[in-house]
């Protein structure tokens, strides 16, 4: 792996050039000036500036030694979260093609591992690992001292605690039902108090140097208090019925569009402003063109979760909207790192952390394609609960996250790093592999559902399931190998770095004169006050439009006889003990209760609307469709109630080719509360 393993203190930082110190990244930040004339305009259009060499007390790189210790720990947890995470991840995806590895175990079963590693990448790897590497780059960008370190280390703390506890609690079976937040309330609400403690710490940072903010402190210092507040939004009580998953889908889509997808874009100024020597601070409109159209389209894909599902039609337009606008900030941001980059492309010794920034971009540009897919009515309809969705995420944790975390640490270490080159082969086979594999596999297997209603020579369901099954295995296991490939990648890294040593950093291209700038006044584009007010009002608009409007809708409240007479649970009866059952052992990784006015569900039964699931917490729509769907099961005419106590059992054993894991692990009490949950399901 590369250097995002090991930054000790103060390594990587850039302390002496041509014999001048530097105390700050501002002198990192190399000026180009192409002739007198352009000189002269740098100098009349920005703040007061006086270039001197550094007479500052405080000792050179101190800031950033904290800044680089503080990461260096949010690193190396973020790196063990990693390990294990991706280990559980790739062992649930091979029971996908092997049923019988490590069945009859609770704690081993596919609907509880799955969920697990889902919760141990994105908490423990993906937001530990860029809230460690904003704390360093926004002191690095803006050559402040580390505010509130101490606050810094408690909020890894409460992260390392929240998210080992939430992993080990769905594992244990303590799962809590709703998409996107598995683990228990208690478990996630220590975690949110470490996004709010990290929030703080890196605020504290950016507002010391306000006026030299610029577009990395802005997706920094954003993105983590959108983490926070999204966090905050996710331990409010979950309402009855559909709109209990509209406010999930809001939370979930707001961690992974507002912070992971911002943050790593800030990341990627940050490491594109060290390599081309670009000054950080400097007023950049298509950097902001870039920020506030990133933040407003990815704010709002709580929208494109829900397509085809119970939710109103206005809310599936806005989706789709939303997920086409998402290309306007991927090219204002790429045109911006363009002309930085132009003209110095050559120049740039660090090629290590160029390559890894730049797959982290193609990831994003892939990410938003693939989006677009799952929103659009004609393919969503097609790859909508198959392993495309899974693509999705891959893209966000092994491709743009990981590699903006790859990219950051990458410099941190000076860009001088051995093993980068295998580590970056094998790491982008990884992602490729298990990208293409997933998103292949969708579309196969959305094809095959299409095929039996439209050739009405079968219904997705019982026998005719096989075809589905069979089809998806060779994705599966193409998956699951490629996430070894990706992890061998980062343990081989780790090894062969060996003991932590000092390397002499690479500069950035020749052309500027490093001086230690000290800005007076401030910059009329970058405010602090502009950052504060915008970010409050685009995260709150996605709130309004994504998570209250579609959740007090007036079809929210319109009961139906479904839900009225076969949705509704009495306190300690069988029926309730089942479907806590169905959600403790994960049911919904592979099963869906949501019938889609689509052509592929046609034979499923009625399609779903949202008094559906009035009387009950939490509706269990699912997000994959691994297996058939059970909104309307017990109606099947495929459907035989004495025979699902030994297929939940052996499931191999009346179908050979099923996928699904034994739960001969439950008790004859459980299986009959559960096949009585099931039975409920018309």
């Amino acid at each position: 792996m590369s250097a995002v393993f090991v930054s000790p203190c103060g390594r990587g930082e850039f302390g002496h050039r041509n014999g001048i110190q530097v105390t700050t990244v501002a002198a990192l930040q190399l000026q180009r000036p192409t002739d007198g004339r352009a000189v002269e305009r740098m100098q009349e259009d920005a703040p007061s500036v006086t270039a001197e060499t550094s007479t500052s007390d405080t000792p050179t790189g101190t800031a950033n030694s904290i800044a680089s210790g503080i990461a260096s720990r949010f690193t190396m947890v973020a790196v063990g979260f990693f390990v294990v995470g991706l280990t559980v991840t790739a062992l649930a995806t091979l029971q996908g093609t092997m049923p019988d590895l490590l069945s009859g175990m609770a704690e081993t079963s596919y609907g509880r591992l799955a969920p697990a590693g889902r919760t141990l990448l994105l908490n423990g790897w993906i937001i530990v690992g860029l809230l460690g590497a904003s704390i360093y780059a926004v002191s690095k960008s803006t050559g402040s001292d580390t505010k509130r370190p101490a606050l810094a280390n408690v909020s890894l703390l409460f992260l390392v605690v929240g998210t080992l506890a939430g992993a080990i609690a769905i594992v244990a079976g303590l799962q809590s039902g709703i998409a996107g937040f598995e683990a228990p309330l208690w478990a996630r609400a220590i975690t949110v108090v470490g996004f709010v403690l990290a929030a703080i710490a890196i605020s504290s940072t950016a507002r010391s140097a306000s006026e030299r903010l610029g577009a990395t402190g802005w997706y920094l210092t954003a993105g983590a208090w959108w983490l926070a507040a999204s966090g905050i939004v996710s331990l409010v009580p979950t309402m009855d019925g559909f709109g209990g998953s509209v406010q999930s889908a809001f939370a979930a889509a707001s961690i992974t569009g507002l912070f992971v997808i911002v943050t790593s874009v800030g990341l990627l100024y940050f490491i594109t402003t060290s390599l081309t020597g670009t000054d950080p601070a400097m007023p950049r409109p298509l950097g902001a063109l870039g920020f506030w159209s990133l933040a407003a389209v990815w704010g709002f894909m709580g929208a494109t979760g829900l397509m085809f599902s119970a939710a109103p039609d206005w809310y599936e337009t806005l989706g789709v909207g939303i997920a086409i606008g998402a290309f306007v900030p991927l090219l204002a941001i790429a045109t911006d790192l363009g002309l930085m980059l132009k003209g110095t492309v050559g120049g740039i010794a660090d090629r290590a952390t160029l390559r890894y920034g730049t797959v982290a971009f193609v990831s994003l540009a892939a990410l938003t394609v693939t989006n677009l897919l799952l929103t659009y009515r004609s393919t969503s309809a097609v790859v909508e609960f198959t392993t495309f969705a899974l693509g999705n995420e891959l893209l966000v944790i092994l491709g743009v996250g990981s590699f903006a975390l790859f990219a950051t640490h990458s410099a941190m270490a000076g860009g001088n790093t051995s093993g980068s080159s295998f580590h970056f082969s094998w790491s982008v086979a990884g992602l490729a592999g298990a990208g293409v594999a997933a998103i292949a596999g969708g579309a196969v297997v959305g094809l095959s559902w299409a095929a039996g209603p439209a050739s009405a020579s079968y219904v997705n369901a019982g026998e005719a399931w096989k075809i589905s099954a069979v089809s998806v295995e060779p994705f599966l296991l193409i998956i699951a190998v490629s996430m070894i490939v990706f992890g061998v990648a980062q343990l081989a890294y780790l090894i062969s770095r060996g003991p932590k040593r000092a390397v002499e950093p690479l500069t950035a291209p020749d052309g500027g004169i490093a001086y230690d700038l000290e800005f007076e006044g401030q910059a009329a584009f970058p405010s602090w006050r502009r950052l504060v007010w915008g970010a409050s009002f685009v995260w709150l608009a996605a709130l309004l439009f994504t998570g209250v409007f579609p959740v007090i809708d007036p079809a929210n409240d319109a009961s139906t006889l479904l839900g009225d007479q076969s949705r509704t649970y009495v306190d300690g009866s069988a029926e309730l003990i089942g479907r806590n059952l169905y959600v403790s052992e994960g049911c919904t990784e592979c099963h869906t209760q949501s019938v889609r006015p689509v052509g592929t569900d046609v034979g499923l039964g009625p399609v779903s609307v949202a008094g559906d699931y009035l009387h009950e917490t939490s509706p269990l729509l699912g997000s994959n469709r691994y297996g058939p769907d059970l909104m309307h099961v017990a109606s099947s005419e495929l459907f035989d109630a004495s025979l699902l106590g030994a297929h939940l059992e052996d499931p191999q054993l009346l179908r050979p080719w099923s996928t699904m894991p034994s739960y001969s692990y439950l008790s004859t009490s459980e299986i009959e509360a559960l096949t009585s949950y099931i039975r409920t399901l018309r």
